[in-house]
């Protein structure tokens, strides 16, 4: 393994997750949000403890208490993301969740109190103006499906900054494992609650919810485990900018959705602010261990 193979698995994970928002469209169309989550990270969960059984077997306390915490935070994350998916454009979605590594940058300066980079401070407005131009429509209303799919953002952010952190004191697949475990037991418990839940759908949902569990949640992880072990931290934050270009393609290629103007200039706009706040990022920086989907 060398950079620029590390490079190429960190590239397969981000085309896996520009890929998932089409599956997510797909599967919503017959299945309940929280089915839909529990029904893909259960399948992460196997699989991921399957492929990582050594992992699997020396799971302790850290990684209990950790996975658990991580867990509930990617089970927010994942069900507001697809909430908002629903209802919105795959585009929107994908340039929305791609501005979190900005959010990333901006609590991580507030919680570090150290004083803002040059850098951000231009990102941080030009990324406000993008998503409002992304985001609003006729007499300054919003989307519904935007706002939620920004709040899947933020919660994504505030999991990415947990994941740092409990990368540090525990088994990063470990924990991970642990997560999916939880964010899957959490969204069956509120897919039940909600009245009832389906535990194999027919039809296209079924191969969507297979493709998600898979491909876009186990093997995007295994395959960003395993990459950026050699790439740099800032190298891997610049190729996951290209989760919402690759998600605009997929949308365009095969579910013919029109791209408008707003989607051009607001896009370009956050994805030039996602790049702007990396100037001068450090490559020691706290960086995600689990895949950013993805709850995508």
């Amino acid at each position: 393994m060398n950079r620029y193979r590390g490079e190429l698995l960190i590239v397969t994970s981000t085309v896996a997750w520009g890929l998932s928002y089409l599956w997510l469209k797909v599967a919503l169309r017959t299945l309940d949000t929280f089915n839909l989550v529990a029904l893909r990270f259960s399948i992460a969960c196997l699989v991921t403890a399957l492929v990582f059984s050594r992992h699997a077997r020396r799971i302790g306390r850290a990684e209990l208490v950790y996975g658990s915490c991580l867990g509930g935070l990617l089970f927010c994350s994942a069900s507001l993301l697809a909430t908002g998916v629903a209802r919105t454009s795959i585009s929107n979605a994908g340039f929305l969740i791609g501005s979190m590594v900005l959010f990333v940058a901006v609590m991580d300066t507030l919680a570090s109190r150290r004083r803002p980079r040059a850098g951000l401070v231009v990102a941080v407005p030009l990324a406000m103006t993008g998503i409002a131009i992304l985001t609003l429509r006729g007499e300054l209303s919003l989307n519904p499906g935007d706002l939620y799919c920004l709040g899947a953002t933020i919660a994504l952010a505030v999991h990415v900054m947990a994941a740092g952190r409990a990368g540090r004191r525990a088994d990063a697949i470990g924990a991970s494992i642990v997560q999916f475990a939880v964010t899957g037991s959490l969204a069956w418990l509120a897919a039940t609650l909600r009245g009832g839940a389906v535990l194999v759908p027919s039809g296209n949902a079924l191969y969507a919810v297979l493709a998600l569990g898979v491909v876009a949640t186990a093997v995007a992880f295994v395959c960003q485990v395993v990459g950026q072990k050699h790439v740099s931290p800032t190298r891997t934050a610049f190729i996951f900018t290209l989760e919402p270009i690759f998600a605009t393609l997929f949308a365009w290629l095969f579910m013919r959705e029109r791209i408008t103007w707003h989607v051009f200039v607001g896009g370009g706009m956050l994805l030039a602010a996602v790049y702007i706040s990396e100037l001068g990022a450090t490559a020691k920086r706290d960086t995600p261990f689990i895949p950013q989907e993805e709850p995508a």
